[in-house]
């Protein structure tokens, strides 16, 4: 039987919390593949992954963890496919920074703490402008309840390539894009994780499915 393998980066950030709404999302599914969630904190636990997770965390020791434990180079090889594998790539949060500014990969300018510090973190309502996200399980339509956290802030799209999935507008009336999607990279400032409401687990292993798995 084949078999999609997930991996989620360990060392900081809601990894449990990713692994569960993994489940919980596939288990929905319905797909006769079998789904291999790895922990990833180890180099060698980067091998043959179909999907990548970047979790939220503190993004400059994120950086100098990876950097320091030779993660970054193999990360950003893996996530521009330099090593004949491409798989789907997800940064939550500071995982978004990642994706942006140290790994690159995303076209996007993006601002950390744009949404204040952490006693400042908030919850909102965010508009899905993306159709398979509004109708992914039927709840809610077109509204989903974001949890901000340290937020970083997408300041501005630098591509066309980059579709914008999720968007919030702040109290001034401006409306900021809060979830991007360019090929096999996705990214949210917001914590999915962190809520019951698994669309956006079940949009990232549909982007997986939908490259095809060889296993």
């Amino acid at each position: 039987m084949a078999s999609v393998k997930i991996g989620i980066l360990a060392f900081q950030g809601a990894f449990e919390e990713h692994k569960r709404c993994l489940e919980n999302a596939w288990d929905k599914l319905g797909s006769n593949a079998t789904l291999d969630i790895i922990i990833v904190k180890r180099p060698n636990d980067l091998t043959d992954l179909d999907g990548l997770i970047l979790p939220g965390g503190e993004s400059t020791t994120m950086s100098k963890f990876l950097e320091r434990n030779n993660f970054q180079k193999l990360i950003s090889d893996l996530v521009k496919g330099h090593n004949g594998k491409l798989p789907v790539t997800w940064g939550t949060c500071a995982g978004l920074i990642l994706l942006a500014n140290t790994i690159g990969g995303i076209d996007v300018t993006v601002n950390r703490n744009t949404y204040g510090r952490q006693n400042e973190s908030f919850e909102a309502s965010l508009m899905l402008t993306n159709d398979e996200l509004k109708g992914n399980n039927g709840i809610n339509g077109n509204i989903y309840h974001g949890v901000f956290i340290r937020a970083p802030g997408i300041v501005s799209v630098d591509s066309n390539r980059v579709e914008v999935l999720a968007e919030l507008t702040n109290i001034d009336h401006q409306v900021r894009p809060v979830a991007v999607r360019q090929g096999n990279l996705l990214a949210t400032t917001f914590h999915p994780e962190l809520t019951d409401d698994d669309r956006w687990h079940k949009y990232f292993l549909q982007m997986v499915l939908e490259r095809g798995i060889p296993h």
